[in-house]
């Protein structure tokens, strides 16, 4: 019996401590599954902060696509509210089109996730936004779900697109300039222009005209390769017409318009010859806030855009400097047409009258000489006074005549380009000046002088001319003329410095 219990108790006190041990792992599980539920919670309050707070849209979705929760970035970039977009998918709501989405969701379950995929989707309001998204695939207990990251790009987009818009204009800017040098007529720059426009708006035909005094309009151009009116007629045409239909009101009231649904023939005052318009952009051409005539482009396929208007607006201000540069250009070629002809019959003119007067003022100068000395002892002082005025001024006057005959034979002689040497050009001159020099007992020195590139007689010329003037034009004293040569710094062009003493 006593063993009995012996053995008893000891199978209490082993079951005690078995009990015991239990307990004790029982309290330290319990403590670590509190830790991990702890961890847990943290865990999910740290994703549902970054989820909520992220300023990139995130959702999370089953594998129907149907989202289980989003974040407020998603809610205000999509325009709906959290409740509305709950349980529903993409294509539900039009957010995103059905086969964007089929294809996307497919892609995402077969490779488990997909990144940065450039999509289109649209808001509550009809809007549409371009957004880069990523979906990756996590296991949530024995379910998949997806979480994606959706950043809108709407803004760089639209800047990229306005940017190719702006270098589209500017190539079609640049190509107008870079081709109007060639072009030497108003009618072939304005072809050039109306073939720019058409390429650029994918126009069938464009017209230009001007605005005359009467306010209809003058001086058009009409650029329609298939039509099966000719350019002429068509001109014609324009210009019988009224300023009174959708064209006529783009210069009336002086801002462009598209017209994609044109009225009909009748009802627009165009004649039955003229070509059908299917779709019409009209813009005003303007000369700083004066109209002056208009831009007409007709028939695109699809319809005329509000882009279509301010490209051509801002290629008509750049064909209106163009325009207006030839036209100066042409001017000014006209005007140094009219000057050449004009020094070239001045020319004439100061050869022919020179040349005549100088035989009658030669007869003059002669008889008054010869009536001098003939008859100088039979006239009194006066008389001879005045006998010795009329000969000098007879021979100033001949002078005048001949040096009229040298400038008239300036422009019309060859020249004869040469080197130089000055010394001798002005040892020339000095000879043919000898005998004025010696009346006026005038002493000449000059430095050593260059060589140069130029026309021997015309220095020859130069050299008489300048001494010759410092001789007539002399003070009381003897002149005293020293003439000397300085080398420009710039280049190699000499500075030539007549220098008279008195």
């Amino acid at each position: 019996m006593a063993a009995e219990l012996s053995h008893a108790n000891n199978v209490l006190k082993n079951l005690t401590r078995d009990l015991t041990n239990s307990n004790q792992e029982l309290n330290l599980n319990q403590k670590i599954q509190r830790r991990i539920n702890r961890s847990l919670s943290e865990s999910k309050e740290l994703f549902l902060k970054a989820f909520h707070s992220n300023p990139a849209g995130m959702t999370l979705s089953d594998e129907e696509g149907r989202w289980i929760d989003v974040n407020q970035s998603f809610v205000d970039l999509t325009g709906y509210t959290k409740r509305e977009l709950v349980g529903r998918t993409s294509s539900e709501l039009g957010i995103i089109r059905k086969n964007t989405r089929r294809g996307y969701l497919g892609k995402s379950q077969r490779n488990g996730g997909i990144r940065n995929i450039e999509i289109e989707l649209y808001t509550k309001d009809g809007n549409k936004k371009t957004v880069i998204s990523s979906t990756e695939a996590i296991q949530v207990g024995e379910k998949v779900m997806f979480i994606s990251f959706i950043y809108d790009i709407t803004e760089r987009k639209n800047s990229e697109l306005q940017i190719k818009k702006n270098q589209k204009i500017l190539r079609s800017i640049n190509l107008l300039f870079h081709e109007s040098l060639t072009l030497e007529t108003e009618k072939g720059i304005i072809n050039k222009f109306l073939e720019n426009a058409e390429i650029l708006t994918g126009s069938e035909f464009g017209f230009f005209g001007e605005l005359d005094q009467n306010g209809t309009l003058n001086n058009i151009v009409m650029n329609y390769t298939d039509s099966k009116v000719e350019t002429s007629e068509s001109m014609s045409l324009l210009k019988s017409m009224r300023m009174d239909g959708y064209w006529g009101e783009t210069v009336k009231q002086g801002f462009s318009q598209i017209v994609n649904d044109t009225p009909s023939k009748h009802s627009t005052n165009l004649p039955d010859e003229h070509p059908e318009i299917g779709s019409f952009l009209g813009v005003p051409f303007k000369h700083g806030e004066k109209i002056i005539g208009m831009i007409g482009l007709a028939n695109k396929r699809d319809g005329y855009t509000t882009d279509d208007q301010r490209n051509i607006e801002s290629l008509s201000r750049a064909f209106l400097e163009i325009l207006l540069r030839k036209r100066a250009e042409i001017q000014m070629n006209q005007t140094l047409k009219k000057l050449e002809k004009s020094n070239k019959e001045l020319e004439q003119f100061a050869y022919i009258t020179s040349h005549d007067l100088r035989e009658p003022l030669r007869m003059i100068t002669s008889f008054l000489q010869l009536l001098q000395r003939r008859y100088a002892d039979k006239l009194d002082k006066d008389a001879n006074e005045f006998i010795g005025f009329a000969v000098e001024g007879a021979k100033r006057l001949d002078n005048m005549t001949n040096d009229l005959l040298l400038y008239s034979r300036l422009n019309s002689k060859k020249r004869h380009i040469t080197r130089t040497n000055l010394d001798e050009a002005l040892k020339i001159a000095l000879l043919n000046l000898k005998v004025p020099i010696e009346e006026t007992k005038a002493n000449v020195t000059y430095d050593p002088l260059p060589t140069v590139e130029a026309d021997e007689k015309l220095n020859v010329q130069l050299f008489q001319n300048l001494i010759g003037n410092a001789l007539k034009y002399r003070g009381s004293e003897p002149p005293a003329i020293h003439i000397s040569a300085k080398r420009e710094k710039i280049g190699t062009c000499f500075l030539l410095v007549i220098m008279v003493l008195e």
